[in-house]
């Protein structure tokens, strides 16, 4: 859990933002929530952000991963999507 402010010189007020995650695994597959909330002091507009995240290894040796990652933005309505395998 965080949560921290941004200060900017070129205009007044300050951006807030918090943030928690959690990360556990269940057998070999890892996973993460997280989310987050900022919210533009100058604009008064609050953007939400939630990602979930997996890895999960293939093979029984465990050498070769698949990690997906998929996420979404409240404020622009931006959906993220992301796959990648490592050997």
């Amino acid at each position: 859990l965080t949560a921290y402010t941004t200060d900017y010189w070129n205009r007044s007020g300050r951006d807030t933002t918090m943030q928690a995650g959690y990360s556990n695994s269940y057998r070999n597959i890892s996973y993460t929530l997280s989310f987050s909330r900022t919210r533009d002091y100058y604009t008064a507009k609050s953007s939400n952000n939630i990602f979930l995240s997996f890895s999960i290894p293939l093979g029984k040796t465990g050498n070769h991963t698949l990690t997906t990652q998929t996420g979404s933005r409240s404020q622009d309505g931006a959906y993220v999507s992301s796959m990648q395998y490592e050997r």
